[in-house]
């Protein structure tokens, strides 16, 4: 995340892990294709639940946040994240 806020590039050695190696690059492509940016993991890891809740959570959060990032600039000059998620997740069935 620091490397992130200096606009500083970061390097991640997987020390011959080729299984795990994959994953970083499929979990790397998942979320420059969904336009899904450090601060948005910074938000996810925020939240403070019990276990049996944050998979439902996360899931509803990450949703909501790929839908305000599928939004046109038009809808998203009337409406900011943060109000977004909380429409959202008001609407869910938490």
């Amino acid at each position: 995340m620091a490397a992130s806020v200096l606009h500083k590039p970061l390097r991640y050695y997987t020390f011959g892990e080729r299984e795990f190696a994959t994953k970083l690059e499929d979990m790397y492509n998942f979320l420059l294709e969904k336009e899904i940016t450090v601060g948005t993991l910074f938000i996810l890891s925020l939240i403070e639940v019990n276990h049996s809740a944050l998979t439902t959570l996360t899931g509803q959060l990450m949703r909501a946040i790929v839908g305000y990032n599928g939004l046109s600039p038009e809808e998203k000059s009337r409406m900011d994240l943060f109000a977004h998620l909380k429409i959202n997740l008001t609407q869910s069935s938490l």
